[in-house]
């Protein structure tokens, strides 16, 4: 989530906060009267300029808010600063903001009531094992990246899921915990399950760990599947081999019958891209191909076996 490499010219008499100058300072070097800034980053959320965030996403504070993701408007009509703070921080200003109010950092704040003061931070980021449990945006970073903005690589090496496994999405971020008497609705379920993430935002929640799989579409958010009904019956998915795969996807599983059994493949919107009948095929392992009837996009899918009332599931990445 931080800011992109960038050129900024040295104004006289320019006030910054002492978050700012440390961000920027760190890897400033005087060049031509600028300040080239190669560890600089998105370190604040632009309110109506068309630059940082709002780049892409639009004014914070301007109401009508719809969804760059998949093109719904937030409930009530309500501007991305009164969902986050009215409707899930109770009011709680100082989650986000410091003393000074603007501008608002993504990574530092006053502070809200029980919660750490890390402001953006503490719901779109996550302790990260592969960072020795340091709480980073980087699902962010990769949701953006695979969706084709990759600016932030440049200076974050691991935007590029290829240089850093980030935790799955199971993974709370740290105001995911119970809600308290200051705030009741804010989110707690990172798989939404409870809702939570959708408050006022369209349904399919966040993507927390940067795969384009969101919620319970995602395997990381089926805890407990290969425990349960399906593998008490042997119905297995191995999943796509190889994975990530090229064109056409090869899935092998195991049915425990002969009883009917579909094989789905899933868009990361929820769409079934393909069908398949594979109960015919009988007790047993298989490997098939999943043949669309087209060439696949490149992406993340959703593959999943339903046999009875079993159902098991697997992710898939194509490439071009």
């Amino acid at each position: 989530m931080e800011r992109i490499c960038n050129k900024e010219r040295i104004v006289p008499g320019l006030t910054v906060t002492a978050a700012a100058v440390t961000l920027v300072v760190l890897a400033a070097v005087a060049i031509g009267g600028y300040l080239w800034t190669p560890a600089a980053a998105y370190e604040q959320y632009s309110t109506n300029q068309a630059d940082n965030c709002a780049a892409c996403h639009g004014d914070f504070r301007a109401s009508g808010y719809v969804s760059n993701s998949d093109g719904v408007a937030w409930a009530g009509g309500t501007s991305l600063h009164n969902g986050h703070r009215t409707d899930m921080l109770s009011g709680d200003c100082n989650v986000c903001h410091g003393a000074q109010r603007f501008p608002v950092l993504l990574a530092s704040s006053d502070g809200g009531t029980g919660l750490a003061a890390i402001s953006c931070n503490g719901c779109h980021g996550r302790a990260e094992p592969a960072a020795g449990g340091a709480v980073k945006a980087v699902g962010l970073r990769q949701h953006h990246y695979r969706a084709g903005v990759t600016q932030c690589v440049s200076c974050h090496t691991d935007s590029n899921p290829a240089n850093f496994t980030t935790a799955p999405e199971t993974v709370k971020p740290p105001y995911y915990f119970t809600p308290d008497a200051a705030h009741p609705d804010k989110p707690t379920d990172p798989c939404n399950g409870n809702g939570s993430e959708s408050l006022v935002a369209p349904t399919r929640g966040l993507d927390n760990d940067g795969d384009l799989v969101y919620d319970a579409t995602d395997t990381d958010c089926q805890v407990g599947v290969e425990d349960g009904p399906a593998a008490k019956l042997g119905l297995t998915l191995e999943g796509v081999q190889p994975n990530p795969s090229r064109g056409a996807v090869r899935v092998a599983f195991t049915l425990p019958s002969a009883r009917p059994a579909t094989l789905d493949l899933m868009d990361v919107t929820g769409r079934r891209v393909a069908r398949q009948d594979v109960g015919a095929l009988g007790a047993g392992r298989h490997s098939v191909e999943f043949a669309p009837g087209r060439a696949l996009r490149a992406g993340v899918y959703l593959v999943r076996l339903i046999q009875g009332g079993a159902v098991v599931t697997a992710k898939a990445v194509v490439t071009e």
